[in-house]
């Protein structure tokens, strides 16, 4: 065991951080391991330290501000209550089952979630996903059971990276959520989930290559799954004011594409190593990456003039969550 390791080793509650070094995060999921690639001062400061900016009265969840986010959750939340009552095979009753569970989650504090946004707030949320659910009415796409008989919805997965850290020896992993797992066409596919304002164009779905999540999802789909995804279906909504449009669009990653992303990990994971090592030792905070400034909410922070100046912006725009992301908690 490093000096390093040794001075730094306290319990940690948190599954997804290193036992012997807590600052060290083993279990990385998309948004973690997103969010350092987007810069390492952001991922210190939301994913290792727990900020966020400040909710507004009444908001449901502790884990985002984001309207376009929770508004994504609560349509999972919808589908996944509609699977669980049965999906396509039971449909009208499955789909009265989403409604109760959207209904009853946009509800806190005797009122109704007010995300004070004219595109995405609770009605367009109801319409788009009755919509949804009546326009898939005769999926193609069958949901798979797991081996208890229940669906393949909202899937926890977590699988061995093949990397080790240098500092504890211990084994990086990668893990997450998958919305839904499905047969099409005699073959399974990891079925995605993503709401949107813009148009369901090429544009937009070439977005998604490169992408870190997706690559992630198609990579566990290989390994980490009962069956062997041949690709991604891509379930787009867009939602508008007054209306929903749908489409669903293939992705798929060759071999060749998720090797050079997996190669490419190691040096994200070196990086990440060498912040912690530095935080440690030294006291320095993670370095920034000021070509990701732009529109981010802890620019503010950032500039700050002084370490001071930085603390007092952190406590007046922002509060820390009761706990820290951990994403190999199962749902």
């Amino acid at each position: 065991m490093t000096a390093l390791v040794a001075a730094a080793a306290t319990p940690s509650a948190n599954r997804s951080r290193s036992t012997l070094l807590p600052l060290l995060q083993l279990g990385l999921d998309s948004t973690s391991l997103g969010a350092f690639k987007k810069c390492p001062r952001y991922y210190q400061r939301t994913v290792l330290e727990g900020w966020q900016p400040k909710r507004p009265p009444g908001w449901p969840n502790e884990w985002t501000t984001s309207v376009d986010l929770q508004f994504g959750i609560f349509a999972h939340l919808g589908r996944e209550a509609y699977e669980d009552a049965g999906g396509n095979e039971r449909h009208d009753s499955a789909v009265e089952a989403a409604f109760q569970a959207m209904m009853s989650a946009t509800w806190s504090n005797g009122r109704p979630w007010d995300s004070g946004d004219s595109i995405k707030n609770r009605w367009t949320l109801v319409r788009s996903m009755i919509w949804y659910f009546e326009q898939w009415r005769n999926d193609p796409m069958r949901t798979l059971q797991r081996a208890d008989g229940k669906p393949l919805v909202e899937h926890s997965f977590c699988f061995d990276s093949g990397y080790r850290s240098r500092l504890t020896g211990e084994a990086f992993l990668l893990c997450g959520h998958l919305d839904r797992v499905g047969d099409f066409q005699d073959s399974p596919w990891i079925d995605d989930l993503k709401t949107t304002r813009s148009s369901l164009d090429r544009w937009w779905v070439e977005t998604f290559t490169p992408d870190n999540q997706f690559s992630i999802y198609l990579l566990a789909g290989q390994v980490a799954l009962p069956v062997r995804c041949r690709g991604l279906m891509l379930n787009g909504l867009q939602v508008l004011a007054n209306g929903t449009r749908f489409a669903r669009f293939p992705i798929t990653r060759s071999p060749f594409e998720l090797d050079q992303w997996h190669k490419g990990l190691r040096l994200w994971l070196d990086l990440l190593e060498g912040c912690v090592e530095r935080l440690v030792e030294d006291g320095e905070d993670f370095p920034q990456n000021d070509r990701a400034c732009f529109r981010c909410e802890l620019r503010k922070v950032c500039s700050s003039r002084s370490r001071k100046a930085e603390q007092d912006e952190l406590e007046r725009s922002f509060s820390r969550r009761s706990l820290a992301w951990d994403p190999m908690t199962p749902r």
